[in-house]
């Protein structure tokens, strides 16, 4: 199933079931080899990294005190789908560093502030709550 998606995003614990590495650059070279165009791992308060044809990086997450963490990949994968397919570009273009760095800084944001609050329906950003959360 990996070799039909796009886009492909794991947790720390779901990259060393498919691949038997905890390294996301290793791991995710590996995924993306099986065909996803964009392979991404979130790394709880480690933030995320990322790796595509044009290259990989990590990308830091927020120093928070978590309540509950459920939902927060959820928020992470819904942000990073919003900005993957917003601002009229084709989602591919959108492949470079410096737009992957944002999305996934983004993405970040959008989990970290899930971890917040109890309950996943109340934790889960506004655009606006998440653009304050970002700024401080």
């Amino acid at each position: 199933m990996i070799a039909l998606a796009d886009v492909l995003k794991v947790n720390q614990d779901e990259l060393l079931l498919l691949t038997g590495s905890d390294d996301p650059a290793r791991g995710l070279r590996m995924l993306h080899e099986m065909g996803p165009a964009l392979c991404v791992a979130t790394l709880g308060p480690d933030g995320s990294y990322y790796h595509h044809a044009g290259g990989n990086a990590s990308v830091p997450g927020f120093a928070i005190t978590p309540v509950e963490t459920t939902g927060s990949g959820d928020a992470f994968t819904a942000t990073l789908i919003v900005q993957l397919v917003e601002a009229g570009a084709t989602w591919r273009e959108r492949l470079t560093a410096s737009s992957l760095h944002a999305i996934l800084r983004r993405a970040n944001a959008a989990g970290a502030f899930t971890a917040l609050t109890r309950g996943v329906f109340p934790a889960l950003p506004t655009a606006t709550a998440l653009d304050q959360f970002m700024q401080r």
